[in-house]
């Protein structure tokens, strides 16, 4: 299955985003162990280049391993010369999402609004990153199936634990979650059991959905 099969399949991608620096091939290992082994290391987190070729060559294709954050074709360049397998950016950029193409790398593109978001599919998005979902909710969401039936999306910001399945039940391909999976207090106090608690009760939660 490729990258983008693999994501679909699996519908939750793990947003790594953190001020501080932490063990993160414990906690990544930590997250897989709860069922999620799709995983955005965001470039504002320190030393993400790093550790994204660190998770390339401790995890291999066992994993999906992504670069969020991502503002310019340099940036996508690094972090794909360092493994990763597909590239987020929040933005509509549309030369981003063209070199990330010509790659053969997988590119979700950020947007907001009906028109960012055909623009971005257009442009050869394989994933529309709807962005920040949390300011419109899932019936924004439900609402662009209506227009958009085929264009593969995936909500960001704002998806927690407990609403992760309205999510896709309302049309997602996939999903993001970040601060409700992974976040700052857990790695203050290197919390891996609630980490691995939380990645549990996501990836349950996305078991046998009914459409």
């Amino acid at each position: 299955m490729n990258t983008l099969g693999k994501i679909f399949d699996k519908k939750a991608i793990a947003v790594i985003r953190s001020k501080h620096e932490f063990e993160a091939l414990k906690f990544i290992e930590t997250i897989i162990e709860g069922g999620i082994s799709c995983i955005e290391i965001t470039m504002t987190t320190p030393n993400a280049l790093a550790i994204i070729q660190d998770m390339h060559k401790e995890f291999g294709n066992s994993i999906v391993l992504g670069a969020g954050t991502i503002l310019s074709v340099e940036e996508a360049k690094k972090t794909i010369d360092a493994g990763a397998n597909f590239i987020v950016t929040p933005i509509s950029d549309f030369n981003l999402i063209e070199y990330v193409k010509q790659q053969n790398i997988v590119v979700m593109a950020g947007a907001f609004s009906p028109t960012e978001i055909y623009n971005c599919h257009v442009a050869g998005a394989d994933i529309v990153k709807v962005f920040p979902a949390n300011s419109v909710g899932v019936p924004y969401f439900k609402s662009l199936r209506g227009p958009f039936p085929n264009i593969p999306m995936m909500p960001t910001g704002g998806v927690t634990i407990e609403n992760a399945k309205e999510w896709i039940q309302a049309g997602a391909n996939a999903i993001g979650i970040g601060s409700t999976l992974f976040n700052d207090k857990i790695v203050i106090e290197r919390d891996l059991p609630k980490l691995k608690f939380n990645a549990e009760k996501i990836t349950e939660s996305l078991k046998n959905i009914n459409y």
